[in-house]
């Protein structure tokens, strides 16, 4: 089909290249979990992981270019099979031009919303929201927060559903947790602008694409200190230790009612998201397919 067309460049979206592909190939790997086997839960994720190593491997050695959403994810995926593809470059997700117009206006108020804690992200154990959960008994005895609530938004499969609502029940924080599974846009966009905090807690990023959305709302982020969050979120968001349930504790009170800290926070978010736009991403893969060996 590729030579019938006459197209010149090829581009993958998924690390991988096609073996019978003579063409120049641009191979852009969007994924860590392949290498983090802390986010499999069965055995046949291990084996999906492994065959799609095995094709990365290739792809680094044979695509004309491999890009990557972050540097942690091109150190990852090349550290793991020591190859340094003859071309590397990171290639950022960007935001949407009508999210960054958000951080152009007034920021929406946070001193007058309601004490909500907002998840946006596949509910999954390596995505930790039950992490989020084990620290709110701590949370709710604090000053100004026995009315928690933490929304928890995003596609949620019956089995793991079952299994965080019964972590709820055991710590008997039933009433400050609602799990909403996926909403459309509109719903979502109006608990990211409402939330007084947005968590992250994942161990399996190569972006984060939901912390920086966040931070277009104004909304301060508390996010894990591992993968791509550090890199992509900057001084924009507390960093909190993975399994550090008090620590994560004493982060999240910081972000919900610290007023200091939060409009630094907003203020370094509004000018952090202006980093990835995707018309930005689009030139730099468009020059780099370009200076590929025709």
């Amino acid at each position: 089909m590729a030579g019938k067309n006459a197209i010149t460049r090829t581009l993958q979206l998924n690390g991988m290249v096609i073996p019978t592909m003579r063409i120049p190939t641009l191979s852009h790997n969007q994924d860590p979990w392949p290498y983090r086997p802390q986010a499999y839960v069965n055995w046949k994720e291990h084996v999906s992981a492994f065959l799609k190593r095995r094709a990365h491997k290739r792809a680094l050695a044979s695509a004309d270019c491999v890009g990557f959403t972050s540097a942690y994810l091109r150190d990852l995926v090349t550290g793991y099979w020591r190859i340094q593809p003859r071309c590397a470059k990171v290639f950022y997700n960007g935001l949407s031009e009508s999210f960054l117009q958000r951080t152009l206006q007034p920021l929406p108020a946070w001193d007058d919303r309601p004490m909500e804690l907002l998840s946006v992200s596949n509910v999954h154990p390596y995505k930790r929201q039950y992490l989020v959960v084990k620290a709110l008994p701590q949370l709710v005895t604090r000053p100004g927060m026995k009315d928690l609530v933490y929304r928890i938004v995003g596609a949620c499969p019956p089995d793991i559903r079952a299994q965080l609502e019964s972590l709820i029940r055991s710590l008997g924080v039933e009433k400050h947790v609602i799990i909403h599974g996926r909403l459309n846009d509109e719903e979502t966009q109006r608990y990211f602008r409402q939330a007084r905090a947005f968590v992250l807690m994942s161990v399996c990023e190569s972006f984060g694409i939901p912390a920086i959305e966040a931070m277009t709302f104004g909304t301060p982020v508390v996010t894990s200190d591992c993968c791509a969050m550090p890199e992509v979120c900057g001084d924009a968001a507390i960093l909190s230790p993975v399994d550090d349930v008090d620590a994560l504790a004493n982060n999240l009170q910081i972000a919900l009612t610290d007023t200091g800290k939060v409009h630094h926070l907003r203020d370094r978010g509004a000018a952090r998201v202006h980093m990835f736009r995707w018309n930005e991403t689009a030139d730099s893969m468009a020059e780099t397919m370009e200076q590929m060996a025709g």
